[in-house]
């Protein structure tokens, strides 16, 4: 998992790093929540998905896709 981290895309908002808090399974959820944030304080972004089809790595593609670079 800690390599994972260090090829996260910075915040798409102030450009700070970001940290991933993990995937959590809601009681009676079907999928898992996803949820990163940035390390940023002024800045507050809390990113939270549903996406249980992918796996944790997969998830952390989707964070750093950016459609401005497609």
């Amino acid at each position: 998992m800690d390599e994972l981290k260090h090829e996260l895309k910075p915040c798409p908002f102030c450009g700070s790093k970001v940290k991933f808090k993990g995937g959590y399974l809601l009681a009676g959820a079907r999928r898992q929540m996803w949820h990163i944030i940035c390390t940023n304080e002024k800045c507050g972004l809390d990113a939270m998905w549903y996406g249980s089809e992918y796996s944790r790595k997969q998830q952390l593609i989707r964070w750093n896709h950016r459609e401005s670079e497609v």
